[in-house]
């Protein structure tokens, strides 16, 4: 994008001077850095020019921008080993070491390194004898790779040369693959059978291994088959594959994906795709409108290519090797942090997925703890522990389109409002309190609205406002928000923007800039941690997927209003005073009981800073 224009040279000085800061943005990588240092006038401005923004937006969301991707892995799925050009092992992890050998005696090994080494990169697969088939990326030098951060994690001197050997195989931890089994709530039983449909070949096998006999096994498989909201037990495996690499829904290309990192054809890969599934061959030959002998070929070719004999092999491959490539062209990957919730997943029974962490303890009274926008995937320490000690069980649901949740087919409110109620069925919670803040108030309301016996009590924190509410902009993300509901043009290219821009140090600055208003949050950012765990809680929430913030910006931006009348239970009110306007509680007199909670020196963070002040807002 050119420095200026003849229409630059002619426009005022505002349009000149912000136009001008997104364009350096753009051409440095950090386009949302620029929409943030504007804040002050970037309403102003995106009144007067909101194509120039739009098209900067769209610039930057391109995959050849100069904007890095940042994205997270759990260190048990990736396996790292440095080698010489001949294959020998230069340094590995002690799960290197397990998973693949000595890579000298591989024959797939010694492919991909020669390749990388004429290339500079090759994907592909490696066989080996104990854990089947497993994908794996060479790259020349550790400094060409998105992988250094994590080799000293691994014992690998990142500054060492060589050729890097990444393998990526979260199917392959049993405490990935368990915990996936787990989020979907299955009994001890269940989650056996489930673990051994991984590797068995047939029912029988998988019953024989668990010493039960067949009927028992075929009723267990039952009850797991309904949990997953699959049909088959091929199906079955692919749930816990997905949930392995955190996927609800397959997100890589897979036919795409395995013509060029597995080396298959374009009809092999549309085969390998549906093979995949489960399908049969005579399944697979009238949906891709071909002959089931001609399928049949086609599977005995992929097989042998490969090295694998089972569909369920194959979709274990396919999904590994399509999620390894889009870490490769990350521009970092970053361990991902543990949980201290429990992911629990449930299916709607219509092909849509249903998560949320719950932190427990299950004896607690339940508090549902509704995100923003961009964070609260992840609980805030001090606001988990002023809840646990006042006997709460805190769960965070996770809204249509967001984290690890299917986006709404139709109507979000209605989506939101039906998955809320299913988590709290699948937790046996009959009652629940809420907290609710920022664009999630529309859904809570909903909720509330549509089964007022389920909520216990309610506190609305900082709610966003209808879009035809006056307000105080005082802060860079309230300015984003007000640029975004006005022009709603400019919503998707934002998001993608984001999704984009998503690397740590890039989301580091931006949350500075963002917190750099209220004195209270930039002081708790700079503490240990913080930093890290707001990186990663906005990652995993809208690091894969931006559905579900672009769908509840277009709700307020179409004109969403607080209900009146309102048929549900009254909620508190609580606002931090730096955004706090007197007399907005006005906007909510429909909904709310009471005088509001004003925390005068509390800003976005409120959460972290004054939580124990939250916590006693629901108090009996």
């Amino acid at each position: 994008m050119a420095d200026s224009s003849p229409q630059d040279e002619g426009a005022d000085p505002l349009q000149r001077d912000v136009g001008g800061e997104l364009r350096r943005g753009l051409e440095t990588g950090r386009p949302s850095h620029a929409l943030l240092d504007a804040w002050p006038v970037l309403a102003a401005f995106a009144d007067r020019d909101p194509g120039l923004i739009a098209s900067i937006m769209w610039a930057a969301s391109e995959p050849e921008s100069a904007l890095s991707t940042g994205a997270l892995v759990a260190a048990e799925a990736v396996a790292l080993g440095m080698v010489d050009t001949a294959g020998r092992l230069l340094q590995g992890s002690e799960r290197f070491r397990a998973w693949v050998g000595d890579p000298t005696e591989s024959v797939d090994c010694r492919d991909l390194v020669r390749k990388a080494a004429t290339d500079g990169r090759a994907t592909g697969r490696i066989r080996t004898l104990s854990h089947g088939v497993l994908a794996a990326l060479a790259v020349v030098g550790s400094s060409a790779s998105p992988w250094p951060g994590l080799l000293e994690r691994q014992g690998v001197a990142p500054g060492r040369k060589g050729i890097l050997l990444v393998v990526f195989a979260p199917s392959r931890s049993h405490a990935l693959i368990g915990r996936a089994a787990d989020a979907l709530g299955l009994s001890p039983l269940q989650r056996r059978l489930a673990l051994a449909m991984l590797d068995e070949p047939t029912l029988e096998a998988a019953a024989l291994s668990l010493g039960v006999g067949r009927e028992t096994a075929r009723d267990a498989l039952d009850g797991v088959l309904q949990k997953a909201g699959v049909r088959r037990s091929s199906q079955l495996v692919g749930r816990l594959i997905d949930l392995s690499c955190s996927l609800t829904e397959t997100e890589s290309a897979q036919g795409s994906t395995a013509a060029v990192v597995l080396g298959l054809s374009p009809a092999e890969a549309s085969v390998a795709e549906r093979v995949a599934e489960g399908d049969t061959a005579e399944q697979a030959a009238l949906i891709l409108g071909l002959k089931s002998g001609t399928v049949k070929a086609y599977r005995r070719s992929i097989f042998e290519k490969l090295g694998i004999n089972r569909s369920r092999d194959l979709r274990r491959l396919m999904t590994e090797a399509g999620e390894l490539e889009r870490l490769s062209t990350s521009s970092e990957v970053s361990l991902q942090l543990a949980s201290d919730g429990d992911l629990r997943i449930t299916n709607d029974g219509k092909g849509r997925t249903v998560a949320c962490l719950d932190y427990g303890p299950a004896r607690g009274r339940p508090v549902l703890l509704m995100h923003g926008y961009w964070t609260g995937r992840l609980a805030p320490p001090p606001l988990l522990a002023a809840f646990r000690a006042a006997g709460r069980r805190v769960i965070i649901p996770q809204r249509p389109g967001f984290g690890l949740t299917s986006p709404a087919p139709d109507d979000y409110l209605t989506a939101a409002v039906a998955d809320l109620a299913l988590i709290l069925d699948r937790l046996n919670c009959p009652r629940a309190a809420m907290l609710a803040r920022d664009g999630g108030v529309a859904a809570a309301l909903a909720f509330a609205a549509a089964h007022p016996e389920r909520l216990d009590r309610g506190v609305l924190q900082n709610p966003r406002r209808p879009i035809d509410a006056a307000r105080r902009t005082r802060s860079p993300m309230m300015a984003l928000s007000t640029m975004l509901l006005r022009h709603p043009a400019l919503i998707e290219p934002y998001a993608r923007m984001m999704l984009r821009q998503s690397s740590r140090d890039v989301l580091m600055g931006g949350l500075r800039r963002a917190f750099g208003t209220a004195q209270a949050d930039l002081d708790h950012f700079e503490g240990p941690d913080v930093a890290d765990r707001l990186v990663e809680d906005l990652m995993g929430l809208v690091g894969r997927t931006i559905r579900g913030p672009v769908a509840e910006l277009r709700l307020f931006s179409e004109g969403w209003r607080v209900p009146d009348p309102y048929p549900g239970p009254k909620w508190r009110l609580m606002f931090s005073g730096h955004f706090y306007t007197p007399g907005e509680e006005e906007a909510w007199s429909t909904v709310s009981t009471g005088a509001p909670l004003v925390v005068l020196e509390a800003g976005m963070l409120v959460q972290f800073t004054h939580a124990e002040a939250i916590a006693a807002l629901f108090d009996p």
